[in-house]
């Protein structure tokens, strides 16, 4: 698996990394189910970083993520316990998508773009 999950102790924040090599064709259903999982037994609501640094994505791949996590059977990036998603990339690319994430046509998801993992979990702390 390309991809892996962190609940920090103590703080409301999950981070997602998706490394290098990581398939959206086979490994975004198991990402997004397993974040699912972890939202559903959050007991209050929590900041999702999803940290894409590691990844290259291309216009098909940035459009299935986009409709399965925003408006799939499961639409994580809208979860109750879903404070907002947090955003970690480089790629031009990916941050057109996330603002196409804040429109109507996804639901206007709560999304927030960051060059660095550091400045991610700073913003999550101080909110």
């Amino acid at each position: 698996m390309a991809f892996q999950h962190d609940i920090l102790p103590g703080e409301p924040i999950i981070v997602v990394t998706l490394f290098e090599g990581f398939d959206f064709g086979s490994e975004l259903t198991a990402s997004a189910g397993r974040t699912y999982e972890l939202l559903q037994q959050a007991v209050r609501p929590v900041f999702l970083i999803d940290d894409l640094l590691q990844v290259d994505m291309d216009l098909d791949e940035l459009t299935v993520a986009a409709s399965f996590t925003s408006r799939g059977e499961h639409p994580i990036y809208h979860h109750p316990n879903l404070r907002a998603v947090l955003f970690v990339t480089n790629s031009d690319m990916v941050r057109l998508a996330v603002k196409g994430l804040m429109s109507d046509t996804f639901g206007n998801v709560n999304a927030h773009l960051f060059n660095t993992l550091d400045d991610a979990l700073r913003y999550a702390r101080s909110n």
